[in-house]
């Protein structure tokens, strides 16, 4: 009952760099006579900073936040955290000694925001999104585990945080699309990722991670070439154009529903003076060539 553990990368990653797919496979099991809680988060951290030297708050802290009954203080130099709250505590639950979000309960994804070490109660560590989880997570034990996928990309000066899970049927499904933490949290200039689990009164039920593995996100590279061709003949029927691309596609799921169903090459037939679209043709596969006549 109240326990906490974690798991902290003692390697710092430039912030510049941080792109990623964290995915991995969780069980529940042994739930208690209250159920199966708390649940269990992925944190990351001040990376310019040491390790912290002391877990955050028992219970519905998830070892981040504090906790007010318990006297916990919240963990040392914390950016923000994805929290999977099977319970329910974590973003509401007024023992905590931090902002509730609004209107959420049970099985929610909470993502939570800055602080360093502060007791409660305190205006640290605030709530910043939240969703519905689109499955129970509890009743996933390992006869059918569920899968949890955690991204950041790129995309200009943004670090979008994107988060997905797989009840083992019905494949990946958005929860989180492609919010933007780097507007909501002040991003140091080096990160560190740690993952954490706590129980509070639920204190049989057993929170399992395993397979976990960490890839490099896909990245989309979209280039236009032009190409100038002298005067075509009045008396010509046709134009024939040929676009070739070497390519390789590893795995494209991305952050987005729909995956590989998005459009990978595309040739456009435009007039450079009028900008006047003539023909396009979209590819959804990767193939090393295509080719239309006009």
């Amino acid at each position: 009952q109240n326990q906490r553990g974690a798991i902290i990368n003692n390697v710092a990653f430039p912030t510049a760099d941080a792109e990623f797919v964290a995915e991995y496979t969780v069980a529940m099991s042994n739930p208690s006579v209250f159920g199966a809680g708390d649940g269990f988060n992925v944190m990351f951290f001040d990376g310019t900073q040491p390790l912290p030297p002391n877990l955050g708050g028992r219970g519905g802290a998830f070892s981040y936040t504090p906790h007010g009954t318990l006297g916990d203080a919240g963990i040392r130099y914390g950016v923000f955290e994805v929290a999977f709250d099977i319970w329910g505590g974590h973003g509401s639950d007024p023992n905590n000694g931090t902002v509730s979000c609004p209107g959420i309960g049970a099985n929610v994804v909470t993502v939570r925001g800055s602080g360093d070490g502060v007791a409660a109660p305190s205006a640290a560590y605030p709530c910043l999104t939240t969703a519905a989880m689109p499955f129970d997570l509890s009743i996933h034990g390992r006869a059918n585990p569920a899968k949890l996928r955690v991204a950041i990309i790129t995309e200009g000066a943004q670090k979008l945080l994107s988060v997905q899970m797989d009840d083992g049927i019905n494949g990946f499904q958005t929860v989180i699309d492609r919010y933007d933490i780097s507007a909501a949290v002040v991003l140091p200039a080096a990160l560190r990722i740690g993952f954490a689990g706590t129980s509070g009164g639920a204190f049989q039920a057993q929170n399992e991670i395993r397979d976990m593995v960490i890839s490099m996100p896909g990245k989309q590279y979209w280039r236009a070439f032009s190409f100038d061709t002298s005067a075509v003949p009045a008396c010509a029927t046709e134009l024939r154009v040929v676009s070739q691309v070497d390519v390789t596609i590893m795995d494209d799921t991305q952050t987005k529903p729909g995956g590989d169903n998005d459009i990978e090459h595309q040739l456009m037939l435009v007039n450079a003076v009028t900008g006047q679209v003539y023909d396009t043709s979209n590819i959804k596969s990767a193939p090393l060539k295509i080719e239309n006549t006009y």
